[in-house]
């Protein structure tokens, strides 16, 4: 449960409301797809113009508690997950109908057409590319400034969970003399990378350093085609923005690693670190899951299904009535027509 009356670690409203928001320690999915913050920042961080997804990141960096080793972890992961979907998958489809766009407004002639002033990269003939480059330079300084913070960083849900679940610590206490025994090398050779992952260090933050060293030569590549492109035309060329493009699409499907490990399950393959998260108040936790209800809240929704299901149970009853009425009305004339046969088969014979 999260201790309201401890004021030791509250940030400012601002910090806290986007903090809880975006992750918080007792709260579900279905509680975030409420908040409307939470869907403003998914949103901003798929669109694809090079400068807007690297500064919702530099926002993102700022506001994050850079001393816990998870937040560090989940915020490069999200980083270039995102780069992933908005730079690959999205800017693909952007590039396509683009480059279509400017073609088949050719005059005649495939050279009449007008990529280089509405080819993808280029808005209305002004050229952005200083800006959406500078853009991408950002992704990449802020992604291995966040893997060099990991070495002082701590692993703070793991802390918290320690110093503050007293029930754990009977638990132990009861049965140490079990887990003595049970506690073979594997179990050491655990607490060992746990504790230190706990202390910091080069080992802080798992493995993602390889995904890093990966995402590294993707960004070098990219450069170098873009230095062997920008020898052979001129300066701010169109083609060199067009390759420009081409190079930020190919970079954000090299990032897919990035996206499919920071799903929960593959993400525990990459860092040892208990995730954590935000309470209302901005400071690190320890996920507990949703807040419980109330006795007093459970008794009104225990009263709110209790009336549902009388009323449920009024209309299916006044339902079986009606069918009873239409019964009985269909049974009296079924007997009215057999004693009139009876008593008048002539006149039945005629009807027939």
């Amino acid at each position: 449960k999260v201790d309201d009356e401890d004021t030791t670690g509250r940030v400012d409203c601002l910090r806290a409301k986007i903090r809880h928001s975006e992750m918080p320690c007792d709260r579900s999915i279905f509680w975030q797809l409420k908040q409307p913050t939470w869907w403003i920042m998914r949103t901003v961080t798929l669109i694809p113009w090079g400068g807007i997804l690297p500064l919702v990141f530099l926002f993102l960096f700022l506001i994050i508690d850079k001393g816990d080793e998870f937040q560090l972890v989940q915020f490069i992961l999200l980083f270039k997950g995102s780069q992933f979907i908005s730079h690959g998958v999205i800017k693909t489809a952007i590039g396509f109908f683009t480059y279509v766009k400017c073609t088949f407004a050719a005059q005649g002639s495939l050279m009449d057409h007008e990529c280089e002033t509405s080819g993808p990269g280029v808005i209305d003939g002004w050229r952005v590319f200083e800006v959406m480059f500078g853009g991408w330079v950002l992704q990449i300084l802020l992604v291995w400034t966040a893997f060099f913070m990991l070495p002082c960083s701590e692993d703070k849900a793991r802390s918290d969970l320690i110093a503050t679940d007293v029930a754990t610590k009977e638990i132990l206490a009861d049965y140490e003399a079990a887990v003595v025994d049970i506690a073979d090398a594997k179990q050491q050779d655990s607490a060992k990378k746990t504790n230190a992952s706990k202390k910091g260090g080069w080992s802080a933050g798992g493995k993602i350093r390889y995904l890093l060293f990966w995402d590294m030569f993707a960004f070098l590549s990219s450069v170098a085609v873009m230095v062997w492109i920008m020898t052979t035309r001129p300066a701010w060329d169109w083609v060199v923005i067009h390759t420009f493009f081409a190079c930020q699409v190919v970079y954000g499907y090299l990032a897919m690693p990035f996206f499919i490990f920071s799903i929960p399950l593959l993400r525990e393959t990459l860092t040892h670190s208990v995730q954590s998260g935000y309470d209302s108040y901005g400071r690190i936790r320890p996920l507990v899951g949703p807040t419980p209800k109330s006795e007093e809240q459970m008794k009104k929704d225990l009263q709110w299904l209790e009336d549902e299901k009388a009323k449920i149970a009024k209309k299916h009853g006044e339902q079986v009535e009606e069918e009873k009425r239409d019964y009985g009305l269909q049974e009296l004339t079924k007997k009215i027509r057999e004693m009139f046969t009876h008593l008048f088969p002539w006149a039945a014979g005629d009807a027939e």
